[in-house]
């Protein structure tokens, strides 16, 4: 009985739906890897706030313009502790409770005459170091924020912020503005492309049908490209940045070297057919290489039992004689098995049409799976026979040739002449 196709549509379809929640679940778990390129691309800047005897002060990141206004007053009479003040006073975001403006261009010079032009080298050192830590946190975001744009709240952040106009720039902002306008043109141009496909599927529709495959492959090949890239923005928060520019380790096993890629499953097409060819050529890496040593461990292993068990049969048989050589009358005789004729069953009334199924336990299923696929350490590189087992790549064998004085079949049936009976 076969399942309703209707049914098995529908499972199809919850499977598909389940596997993109999934992936939208597990984009949102690894969303707080994104926190700074989330606060430079809404807020502008990034805000962390210290004690300075008693009074906080909230500094932020240097925007596009700060640091514009930074390089106008830089001249070749100002000192470092000079410079740094400067710093501090176009990176102070508010002081207590009163918030510096972003479009105040004079606070940064009351700040600077004010509050940090008597501010002691300790303090200026310690409060610097503030700053210091905003440049590697925009350095790290900025390595993020190509795989932030490929994630889908991303998007959703650029429907929703667009018509802002948020005056406050900043690098990671026109990566993420640069990327969405791109993308606003491509999913654009997208649909144009389907309206022409739709147009082309009126007048042939195996050239639409060829069409909708070539758009397929191109999708699904961007969709891996960004899949790659939020892996190795995320191996590389974890395993840090030398660890995720490493694409190969290498290792080396029974005196070779050999050069493993961290991603040791093929992902595309092209990949997949790569380690095709090189298996069909014979060439062996660095998984193939464990892979042997592991069945040559089973074979050494099976063969040692085997030649063991052979040692104490053949000692037990030379024994056997030994003992009935010295000893010929202590050999018990062996009684010859013997059965029933038909004649004697029918007179037991043991003779019916039922036969019964006779099932009898094999214990060499190890032994018979050894012997099949593990005897020998050469590879069979080819396909799978007829029967089940792999078949060596080889050439075809060549026809037999026909025996002299034996016509060929064509020949033979273009000669036969009917018969037709009287």
């Amino acid at each position: 009985m076969t399942d309703n196709p209707e049914d098995n549509s529908e499972r199809s379809e919850e499977l598909r739906r389940f596997y993109e929640n999934e992936l939208v679940r597990e984009a949102h778990r690894r969303r707080f890897f994104y926190t700074d390129v989330e606060a430079l691309v809404t807020v502008g800047f990034l805000t962390h706030t210290v004690l300075v005897q008693g009074v906080p002060v909230t500094f932020r990141s240097l925007t596009d313009a700060a640091v514009v206004r930074l390089r106008q007053r830089l001249h070749r009479k100002i000192t470092v502790l000079e410079w740094r003040r400067l710093l501090l006073a176009a990176s102070t975001h508010a002081v207590g409770s009163l918030v510096v403006p972003l479009d105040d261009t004079n606070a940064e010079y009351v700040l600077y005459r004010d509050l940090y032009s008597a501010l002691p080298l300790p303090y200026v050192t310690a409060l610097t170091s503030v700053l210091d830590g905003f440049g590697r946190r925009v350095t790290r975001a900025l390595a993020l924020v190509e795989a932030y744009c490929y994630e889908p709240y991303s998007r959703a952040l650029w429907r929703g912020v667009v018509g802002l106009h948020n005056p406050v720039h900043n690098a990671v902002c026109r990566v993420w503005r640069s990327f969405n306008l791109a993308e606003d043109e491509r999913t654009a141009d997208f649909m144009q492309w389907e309206h022409t496909r739709m147009v082309v599927s009126s007048m042939s529709s195996k050239g639409a049908k060829h069409l909708l495959n070539e758009e397929k492959k191109i999708k699904q090949q961007e969709q891996n490209r960004r899949n790659t890239i939020i892996e190795q923005a995320v191996t590389r928060i974890l395993s840090g940045s030398q660890a995720a520019e490493e694409n190969v380790v290498t290792v080396t096993l029974d005196g070779e070297t050999f050069d493993v890629p961290r991603i040791m499953s093929a992902r595309t097409a092209d990949e997949l057919m790569g380690e095709m060819e090189r298996a069909a050529k014979g060439e062996k890496d660095y998984h193939d290489k464990v892979v042997e040593r592991y069945k040559d461990g089973i074979r050494s292993r099976v063969e040692s039992e085997r030649s063991r068990r052979q040692e104490a049969f053949d000692t037990a048989m030379s024994m056997a004689r030994e003992e009935q050589q010295r000893d010929p009358d202590t050999v018990v005789p062996v009684a010859p098995l013997v059965g029933y004729t038909p004649d004697q069953l029918r007179q037991l009334n043991l003779n019916s049409t039922f036969t019964p199924r006779r099932q009898s336990a094999d214990t060499s299923h190890g032994a018979r799976l050894y012997d099949r696929y593990m005897q020998t350490s050469t590879p069979k590189v080819g396909w799978v026979g007829v029967k089940g087992i792999p078949e060596p790549a080889a050439a075809s064998p060549a026809a037999p040739s026909e025996p002299e004085g034996v016509s060929p079949l064509q020949q033979a049936v273009a000669a036969r002449r009917p018969t037709f009976k009287p």
